[in-house]
């Protein structure tokens, strides 16, 4: 009887830190200090859409649209799974948003999209 009302517990105890965790959002806009890259971000349940900008090269590469949409993912507990597409080349690739904190992201690319592109391919990201 006792393991069953100490699991019983268990169960609503992580029940509620997954609510919790869930109600974090990665909302928001988000600056890189190493590195000219910006994140525009919108969680609306667990679906995450924004957009990207970055320079590099000394600002001699543009890899920037904050007029269109450049990054589609799914919020998986602390980390985000996006598809992306460069600016620049407009080939997609793959990276994971995953939350150190919450005032800061990593991005880290999983699989480069084809061709050039100007976007970091690791790097953290604070919210503004």
């Amino acid at each position: 009887m006792k393991k069953s009302i100490l699991f019983f517990c268990f169960l609503i105890f992580t029940a509620n830190i997954v609510k919790v965790d869930s109600q974090t959002s990665f909302s928001g806009n988000w600056n890189s200090s190493k590195s000219d890259f910006y994140l525009s971000l919108k969680q609306i349940k667990n679906k995450i859409s924004g957009c990207h900008c970055s320079a590099m090269l000394d600002g001699n590469r543009i890899d920037c649209s904050t007029d269109e949409e450049t990054i589609n993912g799914t919020v998986q507990g602390d980390s985000i799974l996006v598809v992306f597409t460069s600016a620049y080349s407009m080939k997609n690739g793959f990276a994971v948003i995953k939350r150190v904190s919450d005032k800061q992201i990593e991005w880290k690319i999983k699989k480069k999209p084809d061709g050039e592109f100007y976007i970091p391919t690791g790097t953290i990201l604070i919210k503004e």
